[in-house]
């Protein structure tokens, strides 16, 4: 699909958001809560500066969400706690008197805190959503205290998605939103400021590298309301 038909396809879903508010009327600002539960796909470089490699993981994500309608632009405002995993590889040989080879695959835990807006009334039936949050890190498992890895404690993510919502009943809904979560700063470094001396000379020097963590995945949301009423009622 190339980016004339995606624009196009964009537009079609924004024309069929408003035209699905505007016969809803209007509502009262309210507060919502809910839970959510996704699957994504992240990616993950790893190796050294003479050769670097790239893979895909599976990661799942969940957590809570809190969101304020705002009837004025017609937009809400979201904040959710999400906990997500992450694969660590780290295939890394440091060239020095003492040479060490590393070889390990770790799991490494996150916590995500976006805000974000979320376009269109509540009722309408697709929303767009644009924020970003910190990422923290929660720690790592499986990987030796030796290893040349260096975590960042705090990173700061971009979040970009599309909501589909489902089978409202009475104060509760059900959305799926396709989510993209975008690293703005690396997740991790990785090697050492380690040089090969021979002959009073240096040969050979490895400096640290950054590691970025996007994620795209699919989500699903429930979330619980107040009884919504027309403005003023």
């Amino acid at each position: 699909m190339n980016l004339r038909y995606l624009l196009l396809w964009a537009v079609m879903l924004l024309g069929c958001t408003t035209v699905y508010a505007q016969a809803s009327g209007p509502e009262a600002p309210h507060w919502s809560w809910g839970a959510r539960l996704g699957l994504g796909q992240g990616r993950l470089t790893y190796g050294n500066n003479r050769r670097e490699y790239a893979d895909t993981y599976l990661s799942p994500s969940g957590g809570l969400t809190l969101g304020y309608y705002l009837p004025k632009l017609r937009a809400s405002v979201h904040a959710e706690a999400l906990y997500t995993t992450r694969t660590v590889r780290l295939t890394y040989t440091e060239i020095a008197a003492g040479t060490a080879y590393y070889d390990v695959t770790a799991n490494s835990h996150h916590l995500f805190m976006p805000v974000y807006l979320r376009t269109g009334r509540p009722s309408s039936l697709f929303h767009f959503l644009a924020g970003a949050g910190p990422t923290f890190h929660l720690g790592t498992n499986g990987m030796p205290g030796d290893a040349p890895y260096f975590p960042r404690r705090t990173e700061l993510t971009g979040l970009l998605g599309l909501e589909l919502r489902l089978a409202p009943v009475r104060r509760t809904e059900t959305t799926v939103d396709l989510h993209l979560r975008v690293p703005f700063t690396p997740a991790y470094e990785y090697g050492a400021a380690n040089t090969y001396i021979q002959g009073g000379q240096v040969i050979y020097g490895q400096s640290r590298t950054a590691s970025y963590a996007p994620w795209l995945g699919l989500t699903a949301a429930f979330a619980v309301h107040p009884r919504l009423l027309p403005q003023g009622k």
